[in-house]
């Protein structure tokens, strides 16, 4: 922090170099100016400052993260999988045949930007980044999603017919309502 030489509360706030008072909540969505602009989600982050992202079309590019988005401006633009970002083509490269096209990463989109992105775009496939998105979490119908098996329960099942066999429900168990003799078992 810059020395306050002056005194007096008032200069306390021009000595603050990295504090810009709640400015940082920018409320205006970046959208697509120019021709090399692209809206991507991000696939896969590599190390150091690159990562692969995928546009609507199923184009792979290797996408550079700009000095911006690391270091102390990560806080705001985290960077992971299923993130949406607007990216810069380069049409001005010059890459090794079957190389991924290079990008540059120019926005980083929340959450709460996706919705207003989908509303006000409209000449773009967005349900390739929904199908694709990490952060939509898989509603499941209260089922086991994974079952483990063997030889000797998938033989169990044929003969018993059908998945049923493998995991009953507790309804199927007690189905004739008959008593257990504790003595029995």
């Amino acid at each position: 922090m810059v020395k306050n030489t002056t005194g007096g509360n008032k200069s306390k706030g021009q000595a603050r170099k990295l504090f810009n008072g709640g400015a940082s909540a920018n409320n205006k969505l970046r959208l697509a100016k120019e021709d090399g602009e692209i809206y991507c989600q991000v696939i896969k982050i590599y190390g150091s400052m690159n990562c692969s992202v995928v546009d609507d079309h199923n184009i792979t590019r290797r996408c550079i993260i700009r000095g911006k988005f690391r270091g102390r401006g990560k806080r705001d633009n985290m960077i992971r999988p299923g993130t949406w970002v607007l990216v810069g083509a380069r049409d001005w490269e010059s890459r090794a045949e079957g190389a991924e096209p290079t990008c540059d990463l120019l926005e980083v989109y929340g959450d709460g930007d996706k919705e207003r992105l989908k509303s006000q775009v409209l000449n773009v496939n967005w349900k390739v980044f929904v199908a694709n998105d990490c952060s939509v979490h898989h509603s499941g119908t209260g089922e086991q999603d994974v079952v483990f098996s063997d030889a000797i329960d998938e033989e169990y099942a044929d003969i018993m017919g059908g998945d049923d066999a493998l995991h009953p429900t507790r309804n199927q168990v007690f189905a004739d309502d008959e008593e257990i003799d504790v003595d029995d078992i």
